[in-house]
């Protein structure tokens, strides 16, 4: 026997599931197809359950149907984060916790490095973490969401808690001045328009490139120096 649709009072509504009418008759189809194709944005605000979601879900596929030309949509829920609220870094925990990219990368990642010697593995580990940066938006973000999982998976290959702590600790800071969006201060600066971003990403990649070698260079001596490894 087939259920019977109902009135949906919470989530996404579903077509076979729920009583519902046609989504996109809800929103001016047309003024949101242009802005689309004219490469802008656009804010779906109206009170919960009245339809933003199913809105939008019908909006993706009509557009990954060709419904605007050549463009395409990817859907993203990041409601999980709300918990953080002004919390940042737990925010960033949650959604990729969800997402399973945290477990997903753990699992790769000690996969292909375990097996050998430690030194190797972990300063392929410490690279990974300096230049996944390119992906964050904030210092803190990265360090909320990757510092604890490569601190783990450094100590899992067999380097020295200590030394592993205070490496990714030190590559935190060393990281900020890649791009122009990588840290708090980076847009400030960048807004002045004395740097363009070719020139800022050259620099950041140069200078990265050294700051790595001092201090995996030369640090690295002293650390032995110190017994640390």
């Amino acid at each position: 026997m087939e259920a019977m649709r109902f009135f949906n009072t919470e989530g996404p509504v579903r077509a076979d599931d729920h009583y519902r009418i046609p989504p996109l008759e809800r929103i001016d189809l047309r003024a949101v197809l242009d802005l689309v194709r004219s490469g802008k944005y656009f804010v779906l605000h109206a009170p919960r359950q009245t339809g933003k979601t199913s809105a939008l879900l019908a909006l993706r596929d009509l557009l990954n149907g060709g419904g605007a030309g050549d463009c395409r949509c990817v859907y993203a829920n990041f409601e999980v984060g709300q918990a953080g609220r002004e919390d940042t870094g737990r925010a960033m925990r949650a959604m990729l916790g969800e997402l399973g990219l945290l477990a997903w990368f753990t699992d790769r990642v000690s996969g292909v490095l375990g097996g050998g010697h430690w030194l190797p593995a972990f300063l392929s580990l410490s690279l990974i973490y300096f230049y996944v940066h390119y992906f964050f938006a904030s210092n803190t973000a990265h360090v909320s969401a990757m510092y604890a999982p490569f601190l783990a998976l450094a100590i899992a290959v067999g380097a020295p808690p200590v030394l592993a702590a205070l490496v990714l600790a030190f590559f935190s800071n060393l990281f900020a001045s890649m791009t122009h969006y990588g840290t708090a201060p980076a847009p400030i600066l960048f807004g002045s328009g004395n740097v363009d971003v070719a020139t800022w990403w050259k620099l950041g990649a140069l200078i990265s490139v050294v700051n790595v070698a001092i201090w995996l260079g030369a640090g690295s001596l002293w650390w032995r120096l110190l017994g640390l490894w």
